[in-house]
């Protein structure tokens, strides 16, 4: 997942409605393999993420 926003975060929630465990993909941040990243409970975003928002930071923050 590329984030190539106008220096926007973007945080992706387990549920939908911006509900739930989450993690935060970083400003022009890049995470090549979402079965690397956790949620905000530890448990991997893998297939798992089901709503996003933009400029809110929720959980762990990634640029990898």
């Amino acid at each position: 997942m590329d984030n190539r926003g106008n220096g926007f975060r973007v945080a992706l929630y387990y549920n939908s409605g911006y509900r739930g465990p989450c993690f935060t993909v970083a400003a022009h941040g890049t995470v090549s393999d979402l079965r690397h990243a956790r949620l905000s409970d530890g448990s991997s975003a893998h297939r798992r993420t089901t709503s996003h928002v933009f400029n809110r930071s929720c959980g762990p923050v990634y640029d990898f």
